[in-house]
């Protein structure tokens, strides 16, 4: 038997009538969603769900119930056999507790099936470098999402729920880097976003992802669903659709979601950016000349490091390789001492492409000191001195000495 009760008031005291009945005893399915039931009333239905023999299917979504009562249910289902299919989402359980939730139930061979506030990134992305995360409210209104600072936008048309839904939370994780496996022959040129929904939308979501790919034509849309411990995450091209593309961004709709970037077919040619970072005074300065891809996610990641470390950011200016490596020579600087700190001066592209959050961002290091007693004063030419960057297609640069 069934019963569906989905918003209908039924309330902490409705509940433990009804858990205290015999009718609980004759279902198989029950819906409780969207009933106002709070950790008095799962506290309840915790108790009777240790002696239930006959229901294997629970939707308690979208109620009031927080950690206290999570635990209580996490603790009746360590005795329950029968129960297969557990939804919780939409309640006011912590990530902690939720966490806890799923450990405590991995052991549980019977239950199948357990949606929890965020518990769809509890047991997968090993080996991803999540460099940040967020959560989009969305309900049945026309909503645009756009993430900034890591490139990536979402378009959701009005009346996009199911029937029964009447607001759900999408969880994104921005990646740079992790366990990763593409198609052969191609490039990934975009970070990777991990997007989880509880639910499936009934009209389709469009996502509009940033690039760093030097040729439209070629870019496709990859797709990857979560991976075993170990084991890499396999994209594959979106059969359909393809997706359009821009100079920057590329856009797609789709029902669902899962991990998706953006590749490049063919050559490794993408857009890069250069970047001088300063830190000291006016007449002792490191300059680190930093190399990333020219997307948001790469800039947002590499600016909040720096930021940290309370150092002065210079001017951008693209940059393009032409060998593997790009090697800065030590410039002469009238009236400054310049010593590379990190020999040899080199940037190494594939290092640039597999960057990760927390390792050392790839850079040359410079120490700029001046060498006269009386002190620099400003001029023109203090501020744009040429560097010979071997490797690259432009081979000059320019690094900024900072005289006041």
């Amino acid at each position: 038997l069934k019963l569906d009760l989905w918003k209908n008031s039924v309330g902490d005291e409705g509940a433990a009538l009804l858990y205290g009945g015999n009718v609980i005893h004759l279902l198989k399915t029950l819906d409780l969603s969207y009933n106002q039931i709070s950790d008095k009333g799962s506290i309840a239905i915790a108790e009777a769900l240790k002696f239930n023999q006959s229901l294997t299917s629970l939707n308690l979504s979208f109620n009031h119930i927080s950690d206290e009562g999570g635990r209580a249910i996490t603790e009746a289902l360590k005795e329950n056999r029968n129960l297969t299919t557990l939804h919780l989402f939409g309640n006011q359980i912590t990530d902690g507790e939720a966490r806890a939730i799923s450990e405590a139930l991995k052991v549980k061979q019977s239950l199948t099936m357990l949606e929890c506030p965020f518990l769809f990134f509890v047991d997968d992305l090993y080996g991803v470098d999540v460099i940040s995360e967020t959560r989009v409210s969305v309900t049945n209104e026309s909503q645009t999402f756009h993430w900034t600072g890591y490139g990536l936008k979402l378009y959701i048309p009005p009346d996009s729920l199911p029937a029964f839904v009447e607001q759900t939370d999408i969880v994104i994780r921005a990646s740079l880097a992790g366990h990763y496996q593409f198609p052969e022959n191609t490039t990934l040129v975009s970070a990777v976003y991990w997007l989880r929904c509880p639910v499936k939308f009934t009209k389709p979501v469009t996502l509009e992802i940033q690039h760093c790919g030097k040729h439209p034509g070629t870019l496709s849309f990859v797709r990857a669903k979560c991976s075993q411990k170990d084991l890499p995450y396999l994209f594959q091209p979106l059969a359909s659709p393809r997706g359009v593309f821009s100079s920057d961004y590329g856009t797609v709709t789709l029902f669902s979601f899962s991990g998706l970037g953006i590749v490049q077919e063919g050559g490794e040619e993408q857009q890069y950016c250069a970047r001088l970072y300063y830190f000291g005074s006016r007449i002792n300065w490191k300059v680190h000349f930093v190399v990333i891809k020219d997307l948001d996610a790469s800039n947002t990641v590499v600016q909040q490091n720096y930021k940290e470390k309370k150092a002065i950011e210079g001017p951008d200016q693209d940059i393009e390789f032409e060998e593997d490596r790009i090697t800065m020579e030590v410039p002469e600087i009238d009236g400054w001492t310049v010593i590379a700190l990190t020999p040899p001066m080199v940037i190494i592209k594939k290092k640039v492409d597999s960057y990760e959050s927390g390792h050392r961002i790839p850079s040359c290091q410079l120490q700029v000191q001046w060498n006269r007693d009386q002190p620099p004063v400003a001029r023109h030419d203090d501020f744009h001195k040429k560097v010979m960057l071997r490797g690259a297609k432009e081979p000059f640069n320019y690094i900024t000495i900072q005289s006041d």
